[in-house]
């Protein structure tokens, strides 16, 4: 069968309705998604779907008219300005703890999803954290098993080190409560590489299992003029 997709003014306009009965909702879900990890390519991979003429959506939506986006997601990371709104990790988490598809709340034009985790300072919980393609990876395979996915690597040792220097990208993983890596745990490269590792190595199984259609992308090794 086939889902409605219908806009809900009742969520501003950006959210959709979607018959959680059925599984694949054509028509009406990121057509690609990437499933690896942040500091990772996201940003090439980003700039390449829109090259390709893809809607893709990187961690946040847009702003508003006027507003600068550097600067809008610099608050929104420290200060949680529109989490609710803009950050697409926290679309996903309350779209799943409503029962509905993963991205029953994101604007039904995306085409591309570049990176769908987010995490933001916390006053309260020192850091809030979601990563969909880890919590969620089973179900988004089987709500969307027509969508094209991309796993991207990088050099680990290099990944650590881009993570551990870009806006405290590091310290908002281990504050926060993430799937499989508890808060307060990462600090050291034995807890936070085996992590990542482990996965790449389940995401590579389940959808050698469910038969998706998946690409390994290492920004180092295939560059991102690979992509255009």
């Amino acid at each position: 069968g086939r889902g409605l997709c219908q806009e809900n003014s009742e969520h501003g306009g950006i959210s959709r309705q979607v018959d959680a009965a059925v599984g694949d909702v054509v028509g009406c879900y990121p057509k690609v998604m990437v499933l690896g990890m942040p500091k990772a390519g996201t940003t090439s991979l980003h700039e390449a779907f829109k090259s390709a003429g893809l809607n893709s959506v990187h961690w946040s939506l847009p702003v508003g008219e006027g507003l600068d986006m550097v600067e809008e997601d610099r608050l929104l990371m420290l200060m949680q300005k529109e989490i609710d709104r803009r950050l697409v990790a926290r679309l996903v988490w309350r779209a799943h703890s409503e029962g509905l598809p993963p991205f029953a709340y994101l604007p039904k034009e995306i085409d591309a999803l570049a990176e769908m985790n987010g995490m933001v300072f916390d006053d309260e919980l020192g850091a809030w954290g979601y990563f969909p393609q880890m919590s969620l990876l089973e179900t988004i395979f089987d709500t969307y098993p027509n969508a094209s996915y991309i796993l991207n690597v990088r050099n680990m040792t290099r990944w650590v080190k881009s993570v551990t220097e870009f806006l405290r990208m590091r310290d908002r993983m281990t504050m926060s409560e993430l799937h499989n890596l508890p808060r307060g745990v990462g600090d050291k490269d034995e807890d936070f590489v085996p992590w990542v590792e482990n996965h790449h190595e389940r995401l590579l199984e389940e959808a050698r299992r469910r038969n998706i259609r998946l690409l390994v992308f290492d920004i180092e090794k295939h560059g991102a003029k690979e992509l255009s």
